[in-house]
């Protein structure tokens, strides 16, 4: 059984096209790790009525597949905080926040990794369950 796991990039000091600059690398970092089945962008909606396009992209929206156990989930999650930490250490993610969604349990990270490894233990074991374990609907990460 796979399920979808949606990561959300932001940040206010990027235009549009740098943070799908940012998703599409991410995008293909995320494929390089063994237990991800696809990584697609997500989809804002419909193409306009006489457009070729099938539909609109969401900029800075993937949806990652993978099979949600605890093992698979904390692999993915560490991947995606290590790219967070990688931006951070060059500097370029002052204001990033990513927000990670899996069976209905949401982490949003920011650069602070520190602060976070508790939430993100939680949060994997939340959505690998999907939240049967009297988990919190939602977690955030603080400073948000």
């Amino acid at each position: 059984m796979s399920d979808d796991m949606v990561v959300d990039l932001y940040d206010e000091d990027l235009d549009p096209a740098e943070v799908e600059q940012l998703t599409l690398a991410l995008r293909r970092e995320l494929l390089d790790v063994t237990e991800v089945e696809d990584v697609a962008q997500a989809q804002a909606g419909p193409a306009p009525p006489g457009s070729r396009a099938i539909g609109l992209a969401e900029i800075g929206s993937l949806i990652v597949t993978v099979k949600p156990t605890v093992e698979v989930l904390a692999k993915v999650v560490g991947v995606l905080r290590g790219w967070m930490a990688s931006r951070k250490a060059s500097g370029s993610a002052k204001k990033s926040t990513m927000r990670i969604t899996v069976n209905g349990q949401t982490l949003e990270l920011t650069p602070t990794a520190e602060q976070q490894q508790v939430l993100v233990e939680e949060f994997v074991k939340a959505a690998a369950t999907g939240g049967e374990d009297n988990a919190e609907d939602s977690a955030s990460a603080p400073g948000r």
